[in-house]
């Protein structure tokens, strides 16, 4: 919606924004459930804002997403050239974009055309794929933050947890933690050792 309504109005009603490649990327790389409240959200939005290129703009929203969701189950196995696989889909989508521009009234369609089709196949399909890269290496940066986290909660509890006194000291010989088997062992409390 934020994108969305920073839009660039080329005729009354007739709206360009970045929703194409938002809605084909989200149906790429997230669940169904993601990509239906995203299209949901962005056609109730496009609606609102009215005007002569309403069904147009619905439509588009419409196919970008189904072509998402047909380029992930097509490309379910890893490619060497993944960002050329999503450069070929940005190209797919914004083709579909350009064809859904002739649903427009005449003559204004053929302007619509005229007017957005050359920066349009330019810029949109090298958008995608930035977004595509920014987007894995965000869920990638997710993933390894969780797996990290569960390590160390793992490492805690085999710390904490094991039968044998242990302690951790800094780099000067301070004690940092100890489990509760080396307290109940010496007969100390926490606060009575960390730091010395």
């Amino acid at each position: 919606i934020a994108i969305m309504s920073m839009s660039f109005e080329l005729l009354p009603g007739v709206l360009f924004d970045a929703r194409s490649i938002i809605i084909s990327v989200t149906a790429l790389l997230f669940e169904p459930v993601t990509t239906l409240i995203a299209v949901a959200a962005a056609i109730a939005y496009r609606v609102f804002q009215g005007g002569n290129g309403v069904m147009t703009g619905v439509i588009v929203i419409l196919i970008s997403a189904l072509i998402g969701m047909i380029w992930r189950q097509w490309n379910s196995k890893e490619y060497r050239l993944r960002w050329f696989n999503i450069y070929i889909m940005g190209l797919f989508v914004h083709l579909a974009m350009i064809a859904c521009m002739t649903l427009l009234p005449y003559p204004e369609n053929i302007r619509v055309v005229e007017g957005i089709a050359a920066p349009v196949m330019l810029i949109f399909p090298v958008a995608t794929v930035l977004l595509y890269l920014l987007l894995t290496k965000q869920k990638t940066f997710w993933k390894m933050r969780g797996e990290l986290e569960q390590s160390e909660e793992r490492f805690r509890m085999l710390f904490h947890k094991a039968p044998l006194a242990y302690q951790s000291l800094s780099s000067e010989g301070r004690i940092v933690e100890v489990n509760d088997r080396w307290l109940d062992t010496f007969g100390y409390e926490p606060e009575e050792v960390l730091g010395r």
